[in-house]
């Protein structure tokens, strides 16, 4: 007997249930969500990196500006910029100023000297085989003007070598000087990638 108001209770909560948790297919919630879109009057404002980048050369902030007169009450001197020739001077700066240090910029910095990195290891892989190469062929050879010639290739395959590692010791510090330039300017890490 107890079985059945257990059973009763079970079969209850399912159908209230039921009615609530309708579940909804995914064609009626896109069309849900395109009536409210099409219900608000005007779009939101979708920020940019752009928009929360400061100037440097913008007009300085309310406080600063009134902290900056005077305390007698007298006007600013003519060489004292005010908010209205903030933009113009802005205007000028901007024509000089360097382009925006943005993801874009940083991946495409690093991503060219670790391609020049791959390609001096690359160099530097072919000039060892060569230079194993010359170093067979010299003991093999039995001709003097032969080996004389093959150890002068020899010679210059070895300066060759020399050149690829210092360029490799290179790349590899300004790889690790432009990480750590972004590292200062507060670049994210996956901006490196």
């Amino acid at each position: 007997m107890r079985a059945y108001p257990l059973c009763f209770s079970v079969a209850m909560a399912f159908l209230l249930l039921k009615g609530v948790a309708v579940p909804q297919s995914l064609g009626d919630l896109a069309r849900k969500t395109e009536e409210q879109r099409q219900q608000t009057k005007t779009p939101s404002k979708v920020y940019t990196d752009a928009d929360l980048k400061r100037d440097p050369g913008s007009a300085p902030s309310p406080t600063v500006a009134t902290n900056s007169q005077p305390a007698t009450g007298a006007k600013p001197s003519p060489s004292t910029s005010t908010a209205t020739e903030a933009p113009k001077a802005d205007a000028k700066d901007s024509t000089t100023q360097e382009p925006p240090k943005d993801q874009k910029y940083w991946n495409a910095r690093i991503t060219e000297t670790r391609s020049q990195l791959t390609r001096s290891k690359l160099l530097l892989d072919a000039v060892q085989t060569r230079l194993n190469s010359l170093a067979n062929d010299i003991v093999s050879r039995d001709d003097p003007a032969q080996r004389a010639m093959l150890e002068r290739n020899r010679q210059d395959t070895v300066r060759e070598m020399d050149r690829l590692k210092k360029e490799i010791q290179d790349q590899t510090k300004a790889i690790s000087d432009i990480e750590e330039e972004a590292r200062r300017a507060n670049v994210p890490p996956g901006w490196l990638r």
